[in-house]
């Protein structure tokens, strides 16, 4: 799911939909939320379940969703010389990464004494030299999940750095054998030590490599579709009694998934919100929606995308001066057409509604 729009003639086929719901953390408001009640099963990491039980989400199951691509298990390692001593590789914004970040400014003080490289957006084969130049790579999942970095570092033949308290790892490596697992109070002793003590790194890096393909995508497919078979008479059960949304909750689903997606699309989304808006003329959330699908149907965000989108989110706000949301969607577009005293306006307005709702 993640990242991608789902067509909306699927809920209708005949037969049971099965979700991989992973980066439910940050697409959770998005689009999980309504549409994880529309799937027969779904897949996503051990936290997840917990979460989506507590929202009503009872048919979710654990699963390892990031096994090893083919391109990383089937790849050698390179005969070169593994020149950087550590090696982070992933995102570093803090509204996504916040817990993470603070345990990289460790790693990255250790580069006084080793070369420590701490890199985001590489891909490919940029990616899988570094990996194959790395001897340390240092691994912290954001759900305690098994993340793609796991695998990918085993096959590449570093040593892989894993937080102890991770929920998935420890059930299929094992400590000081295949991996190190580290904790707040040891991670600079430990990446001393295999830093110091090569012949020990190597012989955990080399066991960890010849079990790399144990852990592929479609290893791990195997073990879910033991659980679709066990519950198959349930799965079905659940097929045949799938709900249904309104025409109106169909269209906010669509458009809540373009926003994030770096795939796929939905061509008919904007002829659709608008035949919808020309005989809902009242109706707040579509007319925001609607602006985003404006948005995002440019190139970028700028200042066409701005001109574009900036009259649907006004009527969002004419329709219901409560959806804040609309409203600080035309304090943004205002600002990007260079209006700035009316953004200011516009932005009083918003606080004004914030302040009157009751504290949670």
């Amino acid at each position: 799911m993640q990242y991608r729009t789902i067509p909306p003639w699927i809920w209708s086929a005949p037969i049971p939909i099965i979700a991989l719901a992973g980066d439910w953390n940050l697409l959770w408001q998005a689009s999980y939320r309504r549409q994880l009640q529309l799937f027969d099963l779904v897949f996503t990491d051990a936290l997840g379940v917990e979460v989506m039980a507590r929202e009503g989400i009872q048919h979710a199951r654990a699963g390892i969703l990031f096994g090893g691509e083919r391109a990383f298990l089937e790849a050698l390692p390179s005969a070169v010389a593994r020149d950087i001593d550590i090696l982070f590789v992933g995102n570093f914004h803090p509204a996504v990464q916040r817990e993470r970040l603070p345990w990289l400014s460790r790693v990255a003080a250790l580069g006084e004494r080793w070369k420590v490289v701490l890199a985001t957006n590489v891909h490919g084969d940029a990616y899988r030299q570094l990996l194959a130049r790395t001897r340390i790579v240092f691994n912290r999942g954001i759900r305690g999940e098994w993340n793609l970095r796991v695998t990918e570092t085993l096959a590449a033949g570093a040593l892989l750095f894993q937080e102890a308290d991770n929920r998935e790892v420890p059930s299929y490596l094992q400590d000081r054998r295949e991996c190190v697992y580290y904790t707040s109070d040891n991670l600079e002793a430990l990446l001393q030590h295999y830093l110091d003590h090569e012949d020990e790194r190597v012989t955990i890096a080399d066991a960890g490599r010849r079990r790399a393909f144990e852990f592929a995508f479609g290893k791990f497919w195997h073990q879910h579709l033991g659980i679709i078979e066990q519950e198959w008479h349930a799965i079905t059960a659940r097929a045949a009694q799938r709900p249904t949304f309104s025409a109106a909750d169909q269209l906010r689903m669509r458009a809540a998934q373009i926003f994030p997606a770096t795939v796929q699309a939905d061509p008919s989304l904007l002829r659709d919100l608008e035949a919808f808006l020309s005989e809902h003329s009242d109706h707040s959330a579509l007319h925001n929606a609607h602006g985003y699908a404006l948005a995002m149907s440019q190139p970028q965000q700028s200042s066409t995308a701005a001109a574009k989108s900036f009259p649907a989110f006004q009527k969002a706000w004419d329709a219901d001066a409560r959806n804040v949301l609309a409203g600080l969607n035309v304090v943004e577009t205002l600002l990007d057409l260079g209006r700035r005293q009316e953004a200011i306006e516009q932005a009083q307005k918003s606080l004004a509604v914030l302040q009157e709702l009751p504290e949670q």
